[in-house]
Formats: C-alpha cells, structure tokens, sequence
C-alpha cells in the first residue's frame, strides 16, 4: 500500500521527494522488475529536470517546456531520443501526477489536462 499524506505534508510536496517515497516504490509493488528499472530511468530525467521545485511551483507551461527539453536531449551516440522513448517518459510524468491526484497533493493532472483527476 502506497503511505498516505497528511493535510500539512500535501501543502507544499517536493516533487522529487514525492517521486522518491511515493511513486517509485508504487512502481515497484505494482511492476515487473525489468518495467520498474525503465520507470525509474524515466524518473530520473523528470526529477532531474524538476528538481528543487514543489508541485504547487509547477505549471502547465513548465510541462510544455520539459517536453521541449526532452526534444533537445541526445542518446550516447549523439542522436536524438527516440520519439517512443519520449513518449514513455511524458506518460511516467503523468502517472506521477495521477498519484499526486490520488494523495490530494494537487487538484489536476497538468501532465495530461484533459483527464483531470476525475473529481
């Protein structure tokens, strides 16, 4: 089972700690072993990029621009990641805002507005 937040710890929720304590080890309850080591290498461009701010500091925009970053980036031979690749680590983004939704951390998955939390 995935540990609860109380009200004061959902105020202000790193990001990075949240990956840390929440979602990782709910990926690694739920996911076979060699699915979990690629959600975690997800995990680590996301918290790499969104390193140091609380879900309350992120904005849509700041999605948009990690999207555009993760263009940018390049595997070791030089090359742009591969569409797919891109794709699975922006779905990892959000499932980490579904479980967010889930612990009252934030009202809406801004990963994928369109879905909302279901509320």
């Amino acid at each position: 089972m995935v540990p609860r937040l109380s009200k004061s710890e959902t105020s202000k929720v790193s990001f990075e700690l949240f990956v840390e304590n929440v979602v990782l080890p709910h990926f690694k309850r739920g996911l076979k072993k060699g699915t979990y080591q690629q959600k975690k290498g997800h995990c680590r461009h996301i918290k790499r990029y969104f390193k140091g701010k609380t879900f309350q500091e992120i904005e849509q925009k700041d999605i948009a621009d990690f999207r555009s970053y993760l263009k940018d980036l390049k595997n070791s031979h030089g090359e742009p990641l591969s569409s797919m690749f891109l794709n699975l680590v922006l779905s990892t983004l959000g499932q980490i805002y579904d479980l967010a939704c889930e612990h009252d951390v934030v009202k809406e998955n801004i990963a994928q507005i369109s879905r909302g939390c279901g509320k």
